[in-house]
């Protein structure tokens, strides 16, 4: 379909790079689990630096 559009409309073609898939599927899986939380009842909330890793 993408070959065909910047064939028949003279467009290039861009590749938006992994850097751009990396970060809409980081941004979906955020959504998803927000919306999870929410649903049962919880808030989710960034973690500090100082927290990462620390039990």
């Amino acid at each position: 379909m993408l070959f065909y559009n910047a064939l028949r409309h003279g467009m290039d073609y861009v590749d938006p790079g992994a850097a751009y898939y990396e970060e809409r599927y980081r941004h979906r899986v955020l959504t998803s689990l927000q919306r999870r939380a929410k649903s049962l009842g919880y808030v989710l909330q960034e973690a500090g630096a100082e927290s990462v890793g620390v039990f």
